[in-house]
């Protein structure tokens, strides 16, 4: 049997997705509650990947009550998704997860789905009715799971007071762009429903084509995106505790230029000053302007007074400090479990690239590189 593109992507993802939920338990690795709900995500999108493939392929044909029996594991992903965002977010003594609800759905179904079969086969009852039963259970999965969508717009769009606790750590991007994908991936589920009931085939396996293929993709983006995002806030909060508890004080290296009665070197100094001891460097949203206000100074002022003083531009000079700041950490045992990303965006860059451009820009090597090397030699 030749199996098309569509099919060995469908089967490939399903794989790719059972790996992705038992790596992590087969290393035995300590896993967070909301990995723990990304995870349940990623498996029931691959069980059913694997059950479209098993049923396009024909591997039920003969068996009726195996046939009959599609499980509609479909309808659990969105519940876990919110329940990933709502722990994500870590506001779940505030908000209700819908897991539960959507776990007795499931339950009720799945015994209706089967109490059918059982009539039907035993002719008690006309084989059409699973096939409209059908229709039924996923025009009701489809809205509920844009009920659970809706209420997760809410969470990443609308509710920006319930984002205190993730914000400082992590970047909602990745979470807006899932949000457009979801979108995207219910659209075509109700191009499925609409197309299979005006043709009247349920199981016309071409209309759930670009449904399969973007939850195919799916899994591979979510999963990724998810888990590294999580990590990496996860370690930037532990990373920022421990910074806080060992109180560092730190002596950032500044060229300074000697001049006598200078009025403007000596509000370099009082700007320099202002800077290092509140480590306004650290927020990553600082900019030239905050600081022009802070110093009641104007724009200009403070710009003319780093280049000359200085010898940086705004952006250089803040970056430096940040390198600055960096190299310390790396080189520190304390934090040696800590991921140079993490080290990085809590030294107030906002990205990796930036972090790595700047670093190297400043000492000529990459952060890994620095760090390796002066390990070394300690």
């Amino acid at each position: 049997m030749t199996e098309n593109p569509f099919s060995i992507l469908l089967i490939t993802g399903a794989i790719h997705g059972f790996l992705f939920v038992i790596i992590p338990i087969l290393l035995k690795k300590r896993i967070g509650k909301p990995i723990w709900f990304l995870n349940g995500l990623v498996f029931f999108i691959s069980l059913n990947n694997l059950q479209a493939w098993l049923t396009d392929n024909n591997y039920f044909d003969s068996l009726f009550y195996i046939k009959n029996l599609v499980v509609p594991w479909y309808m659990l992903v969105t519940p876990f998704f919110y329940t990933f965002v709502v722990h994500y977010l870590n506001i779940q003594d505030k908000i209700n997860s819908f897991l539960k609800i959507a776990l007795v759905f499931f339950i009720v179904q799945f015994f209706i789905r089967v109490t059918l079969i059982i009539f039907c086969q035993l002719q008690v009852l006309d084989n059409t009715l699973i096939n409209n039963y059908t229709v039924f259970e996923e025009f009701f999965n489809m809205f509920f799971a844009v009920f659970i969508f809706y209420k997760c717009f809410l969470l990443i769009y609308r509710k920006k007071e319930l984002h205190s606790y993730a914000l400082p750590y992590t970047s909602f991007t990745w979470l807006r762009q899932f949000m457009f994908f979801g979108l995207v991936v219910v659209l075509f589920w109700l191009f499925a429903i609409v197309a299979n009931s005006f043709t009247g085939r349920i199981n016309n396996v071409y209309t759930y084509y670009p449904l399969r293929l973007a939850s195919s993709v799916l899994i591979y983006w979510v999963g990724y995106q998810g888990l590294i995002r999580y990590n990496l806030m996860v370690d930037r909060i532990s990373l920022r505790k421990e910074i806080n508890r060992a109180n560092i004080s730190e002596t950032i290296k500044t060229e300074k230029i000697n001049l006598k009665d200078d009025k403007h070197f000596k509000t370099f100094e009082i700007i320099e000053l202002y800077i290092t001891k509140h480590k306004r460097y650290l927020d990553p949203l600082f900019g030239l302007h905050n600081l022009a206000i802070e110093m009641d100074l104007s724009d200009s002022q403070i710009s003319k007074i780093l280049n000359t003083y200085g010898n940086y531009n705004f952006s250089d000079y803040i970056n430096k400090l940040r390198v600055e700041y960096a190299k310390g950490l790396l080189i520190d045992n304390n934090y040696k479990d800590y991921t140079i990303i993490a080290i990085g965006l809590e030294c107030g860059f906002n990205s990796k690239s930036t972090f790595y451009s700047a670093f190297k820009k400043f000492t000529s090597q990459t952060p890994t590189a620095y760090k390796k090397r002066n390990i070394k030699h300690r």
